[in-house]
């Protein structure tokens, strides 16, 4: 048995269970509070996490990207003949690659947004289904005759 001083915290995983994982039904961090400030990190004692620093990290990996983007194309400004769907032109060959990309990645965003509106769409259906009288709910009550 594990001598405990007076007025400690009770610890969430026995003493007896050195796997590192709670029992089911045991909260295994019980002073969240420790978690929220960063104890045991180089985070100074009461500071909390903010939302700048996901933000921080997106722009110095797109400032990395965008390094890589200019790179590829100051390596590949030889002129190449393109054709699509019957139009004929010439252009740098990094600026036809980046053109194709952009297009691409409109696709993507566009099925993306279909498939968001649907998700939403389900959610309204699946929480107007769960109000009181059904599947009708508020728009279709019971006129007074």
């Amino acid at each position: 048995m594990v001598n405990r001083q007076e007025g400690a915290p009770e610890p969430s995983v026995p003493a007896e269970d050195v796997s590192g994982v709670a029992p089911i039904g045991v909260e295994p961090f019980a002073d969240r509070s420790a978690l929220q400030t960063g104890a045991g990190s180089s985070a100074a004692p009461g500071s909390e996490a903010t939302k700048a620093g996901p933000v921080w990290t997106a722009i110095a990996v797109g400032i990395v990207v965008l390094a890589v983007v200019v790179v590829f194309m100051l390596e590949n400004l030889q002129e190449v003949r393109v054709s699509f769907f019957g139009a004929h032109w010439r252009a740098p060959l990094a600026v036809d690659l980046l053109l194709a990309a952009l297009l691409g990645g409109s696709v993507v965003f566009s099925a993306g947004t279909v498939r968001f509106f649907q998700l939403r769409a389900r959610d309204r259906r699946r929480k107007r289904a769960a109000l009181p009288g059904g599947r009708a709910g508020w728009r279709h009550r019971p006129s007074h005759a």
